[in-house]
């Protein structure tokens, strides 16, 4: 008898460790996988009757009448729960309105483009594409997180991982190497460093869109003029090329005929009427991002024309070719021409094309425009260094109304925030550099800020001095770190002018200013070169020749300091089945233990 108690125990305790680790694996896997991976779906063109009733007249701009009239016309009729079950929750509701419209048994996943089976919402998670960390509390009403935070219009499905990868970073262009790149399945999604998400292209008018509808729809029940577009993307310009380069396609328009028909009643119109876009954002916009928009999806309404951009060619001759470093490139007197796959041509401003390089560089005699995707190239150009008395190199950074809290982008610093440039060839990272009310803000509260920069090539070499002229942000005693090639200053105070000279020239071909956790401004940079060394005239041999030679006893560099006081003032399994099986496991197993050790 004993034996057979014995015997059960032990096919008990197998029981239970069976069940423990199959719980265990189940925990690994327990995220639906993918049974399709959507890579794009067909153009999507609207032709109902929504809008109807909307006034277009009224003027245009992110305050117009018409964006008031639009926002008026698209505020939902009501909204779904967000956390409770059944047909008024929101997770069984985007279950139809992400339905695969290959196989309505599945819905498709933002950001991967996958096709999951579906099913509770307890195996994936709604993603804010608007965070709600950059609205929540400052909403009448509770249009917040219980409407705004709810809209079927906003909210999309998504991996735990890929959510939780993206969580409240800012939208934004990334420079795409290995290191960036965020993978699910093999499949690359996105990509992800200094701040910034990048989404994959065939998403980037999906978010796009979406945060324009957020904008547009609730801007009026919002407490004051904070509820701005740039706390989730990084500038107006993202956002219209982002919507002209990947037009609305069928799961949107899809999305939106659900959405007409659910209880919100509404839909988002810049998947409609993707040129009501640049009507509300555009004048916030450059005027090339806004008149490569207004190319895309015309004036007189987006109507499907399905004609496809093949090509672009630039003819005439350019007014201006002579260029100093740091300039940008002049169109003027040259004629850009569209070609179209069914043989029409169409000229479009010169101004429409992204003109790169910019700001020029020393030696380059082309540049290149790109429009919408298209690429064509224009020779006959020089460029100069300037020619100063001193070989100064310099940067102005430019002073916005306000401090930003927006995070720049180190592509919106070079092309947005650099003035007088004939020093920096390009910004290589920027940690928590916002816009400033004196120049380029670095740091935020208890945050280091952090910036380099790569000089110019003729800014390289032979460097006898640098000057960094910073102020003060408050008086919390700030510091910053600057660090030239392989010298570093640790104790620059900003509102005083950091001048440093060198007793023998050096090189450096990167410049990085940090602050100490603190927040401060920066105002200029000023390099000195060595001039070149002046000829001698072989018939003055009797004359020195040491001017204008370097020692070669010492190559490290000494420097004398001045300081001149200024005036500036991935998830797992939600749920953990091991967990359970665990427990039931354990019970079961005390309880045979306690029967037998009753029995006699």
């Amino acid at each position: 008898m004993k034996n057979k108690k014995l015997l059960f125990l032990a096919s008990a305790t197998v029981l239970f460790l069976g069940v423990s680790v199959f719980g265990h694996l189940n925990h690994k896997i327990a995220p639906l996988e993918a049974a399709a991976h959507q890579e794009n779906y067909d153009p999507y063109y609207y032709s109902g009757t929504y809008y109807d009733k909307l006034d277009t007249t009224g003027d245009d701009g992110l305050q117009g009448d018409f964006r008031k009239a639009l926002s008026s016309l698209i505020f939902p009729d009501g909204w779904y729960i967000y956390g409770s079950s059944g047909d008024d929750h929101l997770s069984t509701q985007l279950q139809y309105a992400d339905e695969d419209p290959n196989n309505n048994e599945n819905m498709i996943y933002f950001y991967t483009r996958d096709s999951v089976k579906k099913n509770a919402a307890s195996t994936w998670n709604r993603e804010h594409v608007w965070p709600q960390s950059n609205s929540n509390g400052n909403w009448d009403d509770s249009t917040g997180k219980e409407k705004a935070g709810t809209d079927i219009l906003h909210i999309r499905p998504t991996y735990d991982s890929t959510n939780n990868s993206r969580g409240n970073l800012i939208y934004g262009d990334l420079n795409k190497n290995d290191s960036y790149k965020v993978i699910y399945s093999n499949v690359v999604y996105g990509y992800k460093g200094n701040n910034r998400f990048e989404p994959i292209d065939c998403i980037k008018g999906d978010v796009a869109r979406i945060i324009m509808y957020v904008w547009t729809a609730y801007y009026d029940h919002y407490k004051d003029s904070n509820l701005l577009i740039t706390k989730t993307i990084e500038s107006y310009d993202t956002l219209l090329r982002w919507h002209t380069m990947d037009q609305p396609d069928e799961s949107e328009g899809n999305r939106n005929n659900y959405a007409e028909t659910s209880r919100q009643k509404n839909r988002n119109p810049f998947v409609d009427h993707p040129e009501y876009a640049w009507r509300i954002f555009g004048d916030s916009s450059s005027e090339s991002v806004k008149n490569a928009c207004m190319e895309q999806y015309p004036a007189n309404g987006y109507t499907g024309d399905t004609k496809t951009l093949t090509g672009i060619s630039i003819s005439g001759t350019a007014t201006k070719t002579q260029y100093y470093v740091g300039e940008s490139f002049d169109p003027t007197g040259l004629t850009v021409t569209a070609t179209y796959d069914d043989g029409s041509t169409k000229g479009i401003p010169a101004s429409s094309c992204n003109w790169t390089p910019n700001p020029l560089t020393v030696g380059t005699t082309s540049v290149t425009c790109t429009y919408r995707q298209e690429t064509a190239t224009y020779s006959g150009i020089t460029v100069s260094a300037r020619e100063t008395s001193n070989n100064v190199f310099s940067v102005d950074f430019i002073a916005a109304g306000a401090d930003g809290s927006s995070e720049l982008s180190t592509s919106s610093i070079f092309s947005n925030q650099l003035e007088n440039n004939t020093l920096i060839k390009s910004v290589d990272s920027a940690t928590k550099v916002f816009p400033g009310t004196s120049g380029l803000k670095l740091g935020a509260s208890k945050n280091n800020g952090s910036i380099t920069f790569t000089l110019l090539e003729e800014a390289q070499n032979e460097i006898e001095s640098i000057e960094v002229v910073s102020t003060q942000y408050g008086t919390d005693n700030e510091i910053l770190t600057i660090t030239l090639g392989n010298n570093i200053f640790n104790d620059v105070i900003p509102g005083e002018e950091f001048f440093e000279t060198f007793d023998m020239p050096i090189a450096a071909t990167t410049l990085t200013i940090a602050t100490n956790a603190k927040r401060a401004y920066l105002n200029k940079i000023v390099i000195t070169i060595k001039k070149a060394a002046t000829p001698i005239d072989p018939d003055d041999s009797n004359d020195s020749s040491s001017s204008g030679q370097l020692s070669s006893e010492d190559s490290s560099s000494s420097s004398k300091k001045k300081r001149r006081t200024t005036s500036s003032s991935e998830t797992g399994c939600n749920g953990s089945v091991i967990g359970t099986t665990s427990l039931l496991g354990i019970s079961a197993l005390i309880g045979l233990v306690f029967v037998f050790s009753k029995k006699k």
